[in-house]
């Protein structure tokens, strides 16, 4: 698929496309790695709980730590517009996102066109260290991994899993 049905099919902006290809070169220039991408997402993750902060969303926020985790990565997902196809579920104390294939806007192989084996997908470490920082006192968050991996890819996209621990 060509840049042009990209942009078009994942309603790609600039933005998507400089960060994802970004991150691309990066790893042809063999510079980085899941590892890598793990701690500067979770650096971008703490940032953005501070914007979420500022934006009010923790004074908007449910009472319910399940439901307020919940809440915290529906507005993570709004204000970054991460994907054309998402659903975010809360199933006991899980809380899960499915971003669907072909969706996802700032995928560094499918935005990207990076040639990897992994994913080198920022968001379950962004997402991850939001949610820790926004519920910090309320709740642990713990990532849920599959074979050491934070997403699990299949034929319908990628998922991201967090357990979610009333403190």
């Amino acid at each position: 698929m060509g840049i042009e049905e990209k942009v078009k099919e994942r309603q790609l902006k600039a933005t998507n496309i400089f960060i994802a290809s970004f991150i691309a070169g990066l790893n042809e220039m063999g510079l980085l790695n899941q590892a890598n991408v793990l701690w500067a997402s979770r650096r971008a993750g703490r940032s953005l709980s501070e914007c979420a902060r500022i934006r009010g969303f923790v004074d908007q926020a449910p009472a319910d730590v399940y439901e307020k985790a919940k809440f915290f990565l529906e507005k993570l997902v709004e204000m970054l517009d991460l994907a054309v196809r998402k659903e975010i579920k809360l199933e006991g104390n899980i809380l899960s996102i499915k971003i669907y294939k072909n969706t996802c806007k700032f995928c560094p192989k499918g935005v990207g066109g990076a040639q990897l084996e992994g994913t080198l997908c920022p968001y379950p470490g962004m997402m991850h260290e939001y949610l820790k920082k926004l519920l910090e006192g309320q709740a642990t968050v713990e990532m849920v991994t599959h074979e050491r991996a934070p997403m699990v890819q299949d034929n319908e996209g990628c998922h991201i899993a967090f357990k979610i621990i009333p403190a």
